[in-house]
Parts: structure tokens; sequence; C-alpha cells
């Protein structure tokens, strides 16, 4: 077991074959609950579950976000939260979110995913995800590939980029100005082929 020592939760991380997960939960000013999924690490096992995304539904680590966001809302009662992640951890936020008990997905404001993947269609055209769609907010950088693996029916907010290609996925060069996301005009015509390409292959 791992003890988390902010929130003194504890988690199962003897799962090593299984899943890599990790989360962190920021106390703003205001009292809202910011929940934080990391995305993929560099080790094996993270890799192998995202191929599992392809399909297996759930994965582990999307479970594991579930019952971390319980947990958090069960800890500070009655304040608002707000979910977000980076590439799975953005598909983590938003699965979190459209599995919680009817109490805590009221109190759940956005749901920020950061080139996140999709979900399957099955997934996208249910209950649980209509309950929860008007409140994702999914950015991702004009040349992306990753956030449009599988079904992405949310409208995104395409933002620039210092780089091209497969490096766009990095959020670090991504474009600010003013503390604001610089906009793209919209997907590139390479970003909407690969995701054609990448979601009939699979």
């Amino acid at each position: 077991f791992r003890t988390c020592r902010l929130c003194d939760l504890r988690f199962r991380t003897d799962k090593v074959s299984e899943e890599q997960f990790a989360a962190m939960t920021f106390r703003l000013p205001d009292g809202t609950s910011y929940i934080a999924f990391r995305g993929t690490d560099s080790t094996v096992v993270g890799w192998k579950e995202d191929f599992n995304m392809a399909f297996q539904y759930p994965v582990p680590a999307q479970a594991t976000a579930a019952d971390y966001l319980a947990r958090v809302a069960a800890l500070w009662k009655d304040v608002p939260i707000v979910l977000t992640g980076h590439s799975k951890g953005g598909n983590l936020a938003v699965y979190a979110a459209m599995n919680a008990s009817d109490e805590v997905k009221d109190r759940v404001e956005r749901i920020y995913s950061l080139d996140g993947p999709g979900f399957p269609e099955s997934v996208v055209n249910s209950f649980e995800y209509a309950s929860v769609s008007d409140r994702i907010v999914k950015i991702v950088p004009d040349s992306s590939v990753v956030g449009m693996v599988l079904e992405t029916p949310e409208r995104c907010m395409v933002v620039k980029s210092d780089v091209e290609g497969i490096m766009q996925h990095f959020a670090l060069n991504w474009q600010v100005e003013r503390g604001e996301f610089v906009h793209a005009g919209g997907l590139s015509a390479s970003s909407r082929y690969l995701a054609r390409t990448i979601n009939g292959w699979m």
C-alpha cells in the first residue's frame, strides 16, 4: 500500500503487472478540490495499458481513477470538484466523472482532457457519458494524434504549438499568451487523416 500524505488515502500499488496510475488532489483557495490524473509514464506497464485501451473497457487505471474520485469526494464533502489530466490522464478524468455517483457527479464543475484519447462508440453513446458531456473541455494541438484516437464527440479547443507532428502531444509545447492558450483555426488535414486511419485499424 502507498499512503497519500496530503489526504491519508491508501491505494494498493502492488498491481504492477496490471496498471499504471497516479493522481494528486489540490485544494484551491476557494475550497474546490482540483484532481489531476497523470498520463502515461515511461514504464512498459503504462504503454501496455495504453494499447489495451483499444480493445479493453475499462482498463484497470480507469477503475482506479473512479475509486480515487469517490474517496476524495468523501473526504471533502459538499465542495466543487474539477478534474483534469493529460493524455491517458484526460481519459481517466472523463471516465471517473461519468462513473461517479449522482451526488459526486453533481459536484463536478469541469473536466479538462488535455489531448486525451476518447472512448469506444458504445461508451460515448451511453447515458453515463451524456450525463457529463456538457462539462468536458477537450484541448488538443492542431496536429493532434493521441487526442483523436477512439471516439471524440465533444467539441475540441484546438491550440497552436511550437513544434510539429507527434511532439505536439507534449503540452509544454503549446503556445500561451497572457495566460490563455493561443487558438488555432482547427485540426490539420494530417491530424484528421491519421485519426481516420488509426481508428479504422482499431
